[in-house]
């Protein structure tokens, strides 16, 4: 039978060959999708750190800017709202110096 058609013989084992491995880097990619989804809430905590503490010192920042004007509020809101509203990047990084803001939309540059 495989005499007739040898092409069949030589495709057979590689056609298992081909879906041991297949098999394999599937498992490979579930385990790194199931680590991608166990470090996600570490990851977003650190933001939500670093976010708050930029928050912090834009506040500091802002208390020496304003202190001379009468009736502000420092860290008074703008929004109308007791719900948390993510800060934009203008927000952020509008206090701080060109080169923070450059590293931080488009990280380091290693050329100039």
């Amino acid at each position: 039978m495989y005499l007739e058609c040898p092409g069949v013989a030589l495709s057979a084992p590689h056609s298992l060959i081909q879906v041991l491995v297949l098999g394999f880097h599937r498992r490979l990619q579930i385990e790194d999708f199931e680590a991608r989804i166990a470090l996600m809430p570490l990851l977003q905590a650190e933001k939500d750190r670093r976010i708050l503490r930029m928050l912090r010192e834009n506040l500091e920042e802002e208390a020496v800017i304003m202190k001379d004007v009468p009736n502000w509020k420092v860290g008074e809101s703008m929004f109308h709202t007791t719900r948390w509203v993510t800060p934009m990047m203008g927000e952020l990084y509008g206090l701080r110096t060109n080169e923070e803001i450059l590293n931080a939309t488009y990280g380091f540059i290693w050329y100039t």
